[in-house]
């Protein structure tokens, strides 16, 4: 296997090249190598236009032409990381947490994908102290309403989202890796903050 961003060679079950860090990759020394630069290519191009939808305004448009280049490349973490950032511009954070996580799993390196991590935090915080202010109804997505028991429901589902992210090491504090149960006390120390602010 060899490194497309500094072309040295290493062993094919290296998911990131040892000397840079790069998760993009070619197999040099078989056909195949052509198909691989293609299909990146193509998820490039895919999420060119999907930039271009968003810009208009059309962010179903926009997902759903970042997922055709998923389905050609799905090794392009850009096309996770931009993928996750229109469902958190919809408010699905569960779908946003997931392709943002994959971003980071294909590049761990990956610069966009842990900032808009931070960005499905805040909003779950905010959804957290809705959650607490709010007496019978409140929505699981924008514009929907929901009863008691549902909001039970999704407040447990924030909460494996918080660890999910926290399991998986994504957030720092001061140079090092916010362990989860650290992520969960500042996640509840957030929440009592906002529920004060209101």
């Amino acid at each position: 296997t060899a490194c497309l961003a500094c072309r040295r060679k290493f062993h094919a079950l290296c998911a990131t090249c040892p000397q840079c860090g790069s998760a993009e990759t070619v197999l040099a020394d078989r056909p195949e190598w052509l198909m691989l630069v293609q299909a990146h290519v193509t998820s490039v191009q895919s999420n060119d236009r999907a930039v271009g939808l968003f810009r208009e305004g059309r962010l179903d448009d926009a997902i759903a032409e970042l997922q055709r280049g998923l389905t050609v490349n799905p090794h392009y973490a850009t096309g996770y990381s931009n993928l996750g950032f229109l469902y958190l511009r919809k408010g699905h954070y569960d779908q946003a947490v997931e392709c943002l996580l994959r971003a980071l799993e294909v590049d761990p390196r990956h610069r966009d994908a842990p900032d808009h991590l931070v960005d499905v935090l805040h909003a779950l915080i905010d959804e957290l102290a809705q959650i607490g202010l709010e007496d019978g109804f409140l929505s699981t997505q924008p514009g929907e309403k929901f009863d008691d028991y549902n909001r039970h429901v999704r407040t447990r589902e924030i909460g494996a989202l918080i660890a999910k992210m926290g399991d998986r090491g994504v957030f720092t504090m001061d140079g090092r890796t916010l362990p989860r149960a650290q992520l969960m006390t500042l996640v509840i120390h957030g929440v009592r903050k906002k529920m004060k602010d209101y």
